[in-house]
């Protein structure tokens, strides 16, 4: 059965199903039913689903001319709002229940410790 138009992307776990509009960039959430999409952000460089939760990187990673910081952003499940968790980062990526970003500049990467601005280098330091 078919359940929305063309995708960029998809991502999908606890948080729900996400699809990116291959033209915008803009994210979308999948309400259950064929065709209920609703725009929850506009476009990121990249998304994860980390357990329930929904996170972007900022799409260049300096800003953008919507005025959208540069850095790591959690959606917070209702509307368009997205709290940032993060300064600029090179990459994010899931695993498990964990979030991870790579530093731009260093490659080093580091664990989200869930409360906003708090990571810690995945090797410990």
């Amino acid at each position: 059965m078919r359940i929305g138009g063309p995708a960029r992307r998809i991502f999908a776990g606890g948080a729900g199903l996400f699809a990116t509009n291959p033209r915008s960039g803009d994210i979308y959430r999948f309400g259950g039913l064929p065709g209920a999409w609703t725009r929850i952000g506009g476009p990121g460089k990249t998304f994860v689903v980390v357990g329930g939760r929904l996170y972007g990187l900022s799409p260049d990673n300096s800003g953008d001319n919507s005025g959208v910081k540069s850095g790591v952003y959690e959606w917070t499940g209702k509307g368009h709002a997205w709290t940032k968790i993060g300064g600029p980062a090179g990459l994010i990526r899931a695993d498990g229940d964990c979030l991870f970003a790579t530093n731009p500049e260093t490659g080093d990467l580091y664990r989200y410790l869930g409360r906003p601005h708090e990571w810690q280098r995945a090797d410990g330091r």
